[in-house]
């Protein structure tokens, strides 16, 4: 059994109640999903020192992503957790210690290869895709995957990086931490803004769903399109 296959598995097996207080099914973006019944992100492994980290790391994202499913649409939940399918970029000849460089160029070419009816729509898999790194398996070495009540600074997370590579505006990061319980936040939040911009906070690292649209990036690239 692959990666993806196991991770599929894992879910159908494990049906995690999301934690009370979540508030991310919403009924128009759940039928702009019906029509591709997937979302996803493209996630590369560049670290490859702990097997036991890794695996651990796989489980946590499992269990933490079904949080942001909220109860009262628990029926509607389960279906797009269903939906719920990544790709898994395992390949350690390939990504042991990528450049971010290697990164953007496989993923270009990940996105030439996918076939034109399912680019029509600009979805979030298309610019930002996510990266397992030492220091994102390092950060839940010593985590209990049940347990809730954590800092932000504790709480397991993925990185995320924008696909364009774009140097126009050097005060741009163009990646953020993203907590495991908000990854289906993330792809809610890029189907309405289609650009990673909109989304990376210009004064945390952290990606925040309600982030103001003035306190992201995006202000200033429209801004300096206008001079």
């Amino acid at each position: 059994m692959n990666l993806g296959e196991w991770y599929r598995q894992f879910i159908i097996d494990h049906p995690m109640p999301p934690i009370d207080g979540s508030r991310m099914v919403d009924n128009s973006f759940t039928l702009q999903l019906h029509h591709k019944q997937r979302w996803g992100w493209v996630i590369y492994r560049t670290d490859y020192s702990s097997e036991e980290n890794w695996t651990k790391f796989l489980k946590m994202f499992a269990t933490w992503t079904a949080t942001g499913f909220p109860p009262e649409d628990w029926v509607v939940g389960q279906t797009v957790r269903s939906w719920q399918q990544m790709w898994w970029m395992d390949d350690k000849t390939k990504f042991e210690n990528a450049s971010l460089e290697s990164l953007h160029a496989d993923f270009r070419s990940w996105l030439a290869a996918q076939t034109p009816q399912s680019r029509q729509i600009t979805f979030p898999e298309h610019y930002m895709f996510l990266v397992v790194d030492r220091e994102v398996l390092q950060d839940i070495q010593h985590q209990n995957p049940g347990t809730e009540d954590l800092a932000r600074d504790e709480l397991p997370y993925i990185k995320a990086y924008d696909a364009d590579l774009s140097e126009d505006d050097p005060q741009y990061p163009g990646w953020m931490k993203v907590e495991l319980t908000s990854c289906y936040a993330l792809y809610h939040e890029g189907m309405k803004h289609g650009s990673m911009r909109a989304l990376r906070s210009r004064y945390s690292e952290w990606f925040d769903e309600d982030v103001l649209e003035e306190e992201t990036y995006l202000v200033e690239e429209s801004e300096s399109d206008e001079e």
